[in-house]
């Protein structure tokens, strides 16, 4: 897998929050992800691409520190 696309857990880490908050944001459309299932009616498979995230940090208040 590219590194440049983290999970949700790997997200969740990073921001400091849980991944219930990270699949909050993707569906509020706060945080850009993309779905990588493979299977029509499925249940997503979120992946963030690290430059998205980046995007995020610069204007949301999560942070890690």
């Amino acid at each position: 897998m590219d590194t440049e696309w983290l999970s949700v857990a790997q997200v969740a880490k990073l921001l400091g929050i849980s991944p219930k908050s990270v699949r909050r944001l993707i569906h509020s459309g706060r945080l850009r992800a993309k779905d990588v299932s493979t299977l029509p009616g499925k249940r997503p498979y979120w992946r963030v691409h690290a430059a998205w995230l980046a995007e995020f940090r610069e204007i949301c208040p999560y942070t890690d520190n």
